[in-house]
């Protein structure tokens, strides 16, 4: 049986990456906890991540026209959604023990 056989007969999704977040939001994410509250809570600890950051001495900083704290925070942002999205996929096709 193939990977994308076994996603198939498990949770009659034959491509679940294909989804992607429109099909992660209509089930439960990690631990109990909403995908969509998981995401919710990251983009919180981002905003409060700029504000901690606004103030340090690389804040006047910039690459390319971007401030350095932007950059540190998007950076922030795209792992810790991509890290989410991990946790939900191997939660489900662990069934929590990944």
């Amino acid at each position: 049986m193939t990977s994308d056989e076994a996603y198939a007969t498990l949770f009659g999704e034959p491509d679940p990456i294909r989804r992607g977040k429109r099909w992660a939001e209509t089930v439960w994410g990690v631990n109990g906890l909403p995908l969509r509250e998981a995401q919710r809570l990251v983009q919180a600890e981002a905003e409060a991540m700029r504000n901690r950051l606004k103030d340090a001495p690389c804040a006047r900083f910039e690459h390319e026209g971007i401030p350095l704290v932007d950059r540190h925070v998007g950076y922030f942002t795209v792992a810790a959604k991509a890290r989410l999205y991990d946790l939900y996929m191997a939660h489900q096709h662990h069934r929590g023990h990944a």
